[in-house]
């Protein structure tokens, strides 16, 4: 495993920037990074260079470990789609198209499940055990609008 055989929950949100799409996520002593230059990268905090690097086809807005196998992380992106990656081989092993820009993504404690948001106001329970799920969508009222629940 890329980041030993550390599963523990000790995860530490060190910032999001919401204002450049810029995220930052701490896992004991490696870092992912996000930003407008359509990359994810991975760091370890005793070195000063990238050890990995992660393409996208847009802006980068949100990545985060998995909380139980730190193999694999999330990552939403300004193309509408939801990435889960491997670390060690470098490609993505599932992804969605939410049909809308992704602007928040975060798994659930138990890493089986992943909550994304988007910019019209979405929030959206997906399963992550086995192939990307949709549980329940939830549309969240943006001015005056109605709230509804589907999937």
């Amino acid at each position: 495993m890329i980041l030993g055989s550390i599963t523990s929950y000790e995860l530490i949100l060190v910032s999001t920037i919401s204002a450049f799409f810029s995220s930052i996520f701490l896992f004991l002593q490696y870092l992912l990074s996000s930003s407008m230059d359509k990359t994810v990268r991975l760091w370890h905090m005793s070195s000063t260079y990238c050890l990995k690097t992660f393409s996208h086809s847009d802006y980068v807005t949100c990545i985060q470990f998995n909380p139980v196998d730190d193999r694999y992380f999330i990552s939403g992106s300004l193309d509408e789609k939801v990435r889960i990656w491997s670390i060690p081989k470098r490609e993505i092993v599932d992804w969605v198209d939410l049909h809308e820009m992704v602007t928040a993504a975060c798994y659930t404690p138990d890493g089986k499940g992943a909550l994304i948001g988007s910019h019209k106001g979405s929030c959206h329970l997906y399963d992550t055990s086995g192939t990307l799920a949709c549980i329940l969508i939830l549309f969240l009222p943006l001015i005056q609008r109605p709230y509804s629940v589907s999937c």
